[in-house]
């Protein structure tokens, strides 16, 4: 397969800027203070066993320090899916542009979402950087209104969006990544379909999912995927897009998560 090559540029947590109040931690919370080159530029509210906390642990290159609140509580574990959506997963596919994590079912503003992310795996039990396995990514725009497509009399032929009379469109499609450094993703050569930008229409929210698959031994992706259909960012073939035959082939994804935006 043709892949696409990562930055592996270190993201930067945001959600707390120096010089804002102090964060007061409810029971069971931590406070994260995130510092790179051990200047304290930003600080997060936490429940160890979170999500949130598993992405502050796994993110490259930064140095962490942490005040307990009080007694510390594991988080439910959660779809790392959005709710109705299928396919689903309960792992989580750590995701951070330069500037935003991707937690699920965060918003982050438009402005940051240009170029690629980077992926990371947020469980070492289950990825290890000695692992010959390879890997997938995808994502998928799950809110594409139907008249973007096609007329009303065949709205009930699309692939089924999020929302009443909404479809879905690809936007990423990679193939052949490993594991390295930091449990970073690395990918080296082209994709399938290039990293399209959201480019949601008018003020309304669109969910941004992001899908890590298998990629067994031998596997070949679809002819219309290899012979360059998806690859431009423009292909009407990206529309109405599902990823029911890659489950059938390599299974559901290992891992997901997702964000919103929308036009600034």
């Amino acid at each position: 397969m043709k892949v696409s090559s990562m930055n592996s540029e270190a993201p930067n947590l945001s959600h707390h800027p120096r010089g804002a109040p102090a964060l007061q931690p409810k029971i069971g919370e931590v406070v994260i203070k995130v510092n790179t080159f051990g200047i304290n530029h930003a600080e997060m509210l936490v429940t160890p066993g979170s999500t949130e906390f598993n992405h502050s642990l796994r993110l490259p290159r930064l140095d962490m320090s942490f005040s307990i609140a009080a007694a510390l509580f594991a988080a439910s574990v959660l779809a790392q899916t959005p709710p109705g959506s299928s396919p689903s997963t309960k792992n989580n596919l750590g995701a951070a542009y330069k500037n935003a994590t991707i937690f699920p079912g965060v918003w982050i503003d438009p402005s940051y979402v240009a170029n690629q992310p980077i992926f990371y795996t947020t469980d070492n039990k289950k990825h290890e950087q000695d692992d010959d396995s390879k890997y997938m990514i995808m994502m998928l725009d799950l809110n594409i209104p139907d008249s973007e497509v096609t007329t009303p009399a065949y709205y009930d032929t699309l692939v089924p969006g999020l929302a009443l009379d909404t479809t879905t469109r690809l936007h990423w499609w990679s193939g052949n990544y490993t594991i390295g450094r930091h449990g970073l993703f690395l990918g080296s050569s082209d994709a399938l379909a290039e990293y399209t930008a959201p480019r949601s229409h008018g003020s309304s929210n669109h969910t941004y999912a992001l899908y890590l698959f298998d990629q067994p031994a031998g596997y070949e992706a679809p002819a219309e995927a290899l012979d360059g259909t998806y690859y431009p960012r423009s292909a009407s073939a990206r529309f109405n897009f599902t990823l029911a035959p890659i489950v059938k082939e390599v299974g559901r994804p290992l891992a997901a998560t997702y964000f919103l935006t929308n036009n600034p």
